[in-house]
């Protein structure tokens, strides 16, 4: 997988990420050295995840070499639904 610019490519092909968010500014109050960098082609190692949050510039999330990759067994469910999202019509919204 790797990410340029604001789009992300998994075995080169470009997903859609209608869900993502790029706000354009720099993360406040966060250490977020990676706010929409891009990520060169990196191989996922079986039996780990590269998340990366919806709201791009302020995620802290596998970009960052401190967070890196998530064990799979460490994930304890899959969200259902938006609880908060600045486009103020997707919170309720099912993710199914």
């Amino acid at each position: 997988m790797s990410v340029k610019g604001r789009e992300t490519f998994v075995d080169g092909e470009l997903i859609e990420e209608p869900y993502i968010f790029f706000s354009g500014e720099k993360p406040s109050g966060m250490n977020v050295p990676h706010a929409v960098s891009d990520v060169e082609e990196v191989k996922i190692p079986p039996g780990k995840l590269f998340v990366m949050g919806d709201n791009r510039d302020n995620s802290f999330d596998s970009r960052d070499p401190e967070f890196g990759f998530v064990d799979v067994g460490d994930v304890m469910g899959r969200p259902i639904f938006v609880f908060w999202a600045n486009d103020k019509n997707r919170i309720g919204q099912s993710t199914q």
